[in-house]
């Protein structure tokens, strides 16, 4: 090989392999951006479209009422997927958010947080919420929240399936 192609040879190598490498960083960053802020109190921001959104409605215990909450998943990185679970209260003084990241329908991370907000007197905006800094990852929070993958992880679509592996 000429020494022209071994230069050129090596700078396409080492441009690949720098790319491959910033790929990886950029990937293990957006995970590590999404804990940090939520655990920050602050309004998850995935700079991306979600792969699903769905509704999820369960009993909160037997003869207790119905809940809804929503659902929103997120390609992460390498097969991570994020769920953002948000459920306010029917008083309309707060909820809870759920962050969830996961791949091959294996919960990685579980966290929860409170919402805090009150709609009393006035229409219910994005704006009017709080995030709590207190972050709950409980053993027992992370043994429900697992149970409620379990259960909405059924209805993913087959974009969310794909994605997530």
């Amino acid at each position: 090989m000429k020494k022209n192609s071994k230069l050129i040879a090596l700078f396409v190598i080492a441009f690949l392999g720098s790319a491959c490498a910033n790929s990886s960083i950029h990937s293990q960053n957006l995970s590590d951006k999404v804990v940090n802020q939520f655990v920050s109190s602050l309004e998850i921001n995935v700079d991306s479209h979600s792969l699903q959104k769905l509704n999820d409605s369960f009993e909160a215990s037997p003869d207790g009422p119905t809940l809804n909450q929503t659902i929103e998943v997120f390609e992460i990185n390498n097969g991570k997927c994020l769920s953002l679970v948000t459920l306010y209260n029917e008083s309309g003084f707060g909820g809870y958010e759920d962050l969830l990241i996961f791949k091959d329908n294996q919960v990685i991370v579980a966290l929860e947080r409170n919402l805090i907000f009150s709609t009393e007197n006035k229409p219910f905006t994005k704006n009017n919420i709080k995030y709590d800094n207190v972050v709950d990852n409980s053993k027992e929070t992370q043994n429900n929240l697992k149970k409620d993958f379990e259960r909405y992880s059924k209805k993913f679509n087959s974009k969310v399936i794909s994605s997530c592996k």
